[in-house]
């Protein structure tokens, strides 16, 4: 037999130039290594910005751009604006570059809630929650003992009219709705004041004793039951009327939504519940509260249902003269008591602003190109027809009536006016308030003097605001949309009152002026308070007596401030984030500077094709497919997220959309495929030697149609306005979560992690 070697004879070492094929590779090798490292370096450059927060919002901060949305969503929601909206483009006016920077809060943002008609089931829900010497404070004064309506407790005959005509159907009127809701009522320091004021006249009668047998056993049913109770009577809300003895706390919120859809809470509105003071309760002059009914009928041994012989009424005594206020009158009180009624009988109702003023203040406020802000000026504008007469004034607040004669015209009836002072009236002209009133009423420049003759001391002042505000705004479109507005805003027949008296006739007046009129000059500053109206800086109410009623806008209220909570910009998660992701890169330089070392002692006498797996390589062996699938989802969490930016321009600010570079989409659709190495390292059992094929295809592939889908249609940040509120009483107390902007979308993050899975499958 043959003998053959064990091993075939290998070639003899020799040293040979490098063919020019291998150095060509190997240059390109190094050039691609060169590459891939350069653009994983200005990765971690172009996303560092972007990761210093985990909204994935680039320049997003508290003093700023968390104030700035806040300030936005406050406006929208005072106006009552719901639904989708976008906030690129919007502009304000206040410098969010100063420190500090506060959220601008609207006082009256919780009572237009809290007054607002609640429905049933939360009412029910409220009254069950809390204790019976809580709901009786809810303010509203009662109508009647029982939802049939047979026992009356409106103070005057006049007032129970009103109840039937204004009121049947709110169940806040009828004491059984809140005695069927309240747990231990029979045990409260209230039952006795109730069983001998009102139950021994409702027991007078049979149907008396048999209503009060069932209520006194009756034991409370669910809320859907109950709900059925309220419709049988034709009860379809709860309307609560105005207080001032208790803040109305209210607590207002907003989700950000990042890509992976993680939702931080952003308080706009933090406003606390709390008892303000008996001295300053005006409205107690309009109604004092059931429980004083008690106590006070107690005092002088009477009863609060109608037809009873022991009823005020049948004793002749007066609730404001009498029982309240000891008989003490000021002219301010007489002409209140004689031409809209007598204290503790006046109905206060909050009015909200009509749809088509709504529609119309929107309308302006996204075609109003904003200036740079200043300080509002102030004008003393007073109506001309109460100018050059002889006049003293009480004031213009109905439930401040003992007022001293001033020779000067005061301020409306406030929220917060605790009858202390007596303030001239004043109005505040700002820019966008001035643009709002111009547009509404398509004033003239000829028409300017006219209006401003109704400063007394300011008129050059108003003139010249008018004039560079006129000149600064362009002509709004929506005519009809001003049309209808302007009707549905005189129907309310809006009105400053003022108590005077005319000393050259020696005769008491109620003084009043509409604040919408055709072909009066006032109208002008009428749309300013309109404009403060819907922007929830003032507020309208009807007064409702026995004599007349009037609807008077309220004086001005000033925002309150609040500073952007720091621990609402959570920065914990993007830090992990950036240290894996700086590892990752670092871990590739020093593999590549490596490799060029290597290269350079060996006089580059490399196989160049090996460079240009360098990645994959040096991916699975020093750095794991945990990292690289984080690193990857960085760039997809990017490419998912809106591309803004929050700017200022002339003196105002916005968020605007910024379109991402081609070279910025090429980074990061490039990045985003360290997912298809991690899904091609999965799959290389079942690959096998077709992976040096199918992973850079792959890789290709993801990388063409991730770049594309952000050319073609990249995400923009979206934003919605929705109501989701608890109360924590009928009185006071507010917690909303009532809006939310997407700066990413989760949507988009699996349709491009699917995008690299397919490409995968497919190559």
């Amino acid at each position: 037999m043959q003998r053959v070697a064990a091993f075939p004879a290998g070639p003899s070492v020799q040293l040979v130039p490098t063919p020019a094929r291998a150095l060509l590779l190997s240059i390109a090798g190094y050039i691609y290594l060169l590459f891939t490292v350069t653009c994983s370096c200005l990765y971690l450059y172009t996303l560092e910005p972007i990761i210093r927060n985990d909204h994935w919002w680039p320049g997003f901060n508290t003093p700023g751009t968390q104030t700035f949305i806040s300030d936005v969503f406050n406006a929208k929601l005072i106006a009552g604006e719901a639904g989708d909206f976008t906030l690129l483009g919007i502009t304000r006016e206040k410098d969010y570059s100063a420190v500090p920077t506060f959220i601008d809060m609207r006082r009256a943002a919780g009572r237009r809630l809290l007054l607002a008609p609640i429905p049933p089931a939360t009412a029910i829900q409220v009254l069950r929650r809390n204790v019976f010497s809580t709901n009786i404070r809810t303010m509203t004064p009662y109508c009647w003992v029982d939802f049939q309506r047979r026992w009356e407790l409106a103070h005057t005959a006049k007032r129970q009219e009103r109840c039937l005509a204004r009121d049947s159907q709110n169940a806040a009127v009828y004491l059984e709705a809140l005695l069927r809701n309240s747990l231990n009522w029979t045990s409260s320091q209230f039952y006795q004041p109730l069983r001998t004021i009102i139950f021994n006249d409702v027991n007078a009668t049979a149907a008396g004793q048999a209503w009060l047998s069932q209520l006194l056993s009756f034991e409370m049913v669910s809320v859907d039951n109950e709900i059925a109770v309220w419709h049988q009577y034709n009860l379809t809300a709860w309307t609560s009327q105005v207080q001032n003895l208790f803040q109305e706390g209210f607590d207002d919120a907003i989700d950000l939504v990042n890509a992976l859809g993680v939702r931080q809470q952003i308080t706009i509105t933090s406003i606390p519940d709390a008892l303000r003071g008996l001295s300053a309760w005006s409205t107690s002059w309009a109604y004092a509260g059931f429980w004083n009914d008690l106590f006070s009928c107690q005092d002088f041994n009477c009863s609060l249902v109608r037809g009873s012989l022991y009823h005020p009424e049948q004793l002749g005594l007066d609730w404001h003269k009498d029982i309240f206020n000891s008989g003490f009158e000021s002219p301010s009180s007489r002409l209140v008591r004689t031409q809209i009624g007598s204290f503790e009988t006046i109905d206060i109702r909050f009015v909200v602003p009509p749809p088509s003023l709504i529609q119309l203040y929107s309308a302006f406020d996204n075609s109003y190109k904003a200036l740079a802000e200043q300080s509002p000026v102030t004008v003393d504008a007073v109506p001309m027809t109460w100018q050059n007469r002889d006049f003293l004034f009480y004031g213009g607040n109905p439930l401040c009536p003992f007022g001293f004669p001033q020779n000067f015209v005061q301020q409306s009836f406030g929220y917060y006016d605790d009858c202390g002072s007596q303030d001239p009236h004043t109005i505040d002209l700002t820019r966008r308030s001035v643009a709002f009133a111009i547009t509404a009423l398509n004033l003239k420049a000829e028409d300017i003097p006219d209006t401003c003759k109704a400063c007394i001391t300011t008129s050059i002042t108003c003139s010249h605001v008018l004039k560079e505000v006129m000149y600064s705004i362009t002509e709004f479109s929506q005519k009809d949309l001003i049309n209808k507005a302007t009707k549905d805003v005189r129907d309310l027949h809006l009105a400053m009152i003022q108590m005077a008296t005319d000393i050259s006739g020696n005769s008491d007046m109620i003084l009043r002026q509409e604040m919408i009129a055709d072909g009066d000059f006032w109208s002008f500053f009428g749309w300013v308070a309109v404009w403060e109206w819907v922007d929830g800086q003032r507020e309208v109410f009807i007064f409702e007596g026995d004599s007349s009623s009037e609807t008077i806008i309220s004086r001005p209220h000033s925002n309150l401030p609040l500073p952007a909570n720091r621990l609402e910009l959570p920065q914990v998660a993007c830090r992990y984030i950036r240290i894996l992701v700086v590892y990752v890169s670092f871990i590739l330089s020093v593999m590549s500077l490596a490799l060029l070392a290597f290269g350079a002692l060996s006089c580059f006498d490399i196989d160049g094709l090996n460079l240009f797996s360098f990645n994959r390589v040096v991916g699975s062996v020093w750095l794991g497919r945990p990292l690289l699938f984080v690193r990857g989802m960085t760039a997809v969490l990017v490419l998912s997220t809106s591309s803004v930016d929050f700017t200022q321009v002339d003196g105002t600010f916005s968020i605007i959309s910024k379109k991402r570079s081609m070279l910025e989409i090429c980074l990061f659709a490039g990045e985003a495929t360290w997912i298809t190495f991690v899904l091609n390292d999965v799959a290389l059992p079942f690959t096998t030697y077709l992976s040096s094929l199918c992973a850079p295809l792959s890789s290709v592939m993801a990388f063409i149609i991730s770049g594309a889908i952000e050319l073609l249609q990249p995400f923009h940040m979206t934003a919605s306005i929705s109501r989701s509120c608890s109360y924590k009483t009928l009185t006071s107390g507010v917690v909303c979560t009532r809006g939310m902007i997407s700066i990413g979308s989760l949507f988009r993050v699996c349709v491009l992690v699917a995008v690299q899975l397919c490409c995968v499958v497919v190559a």
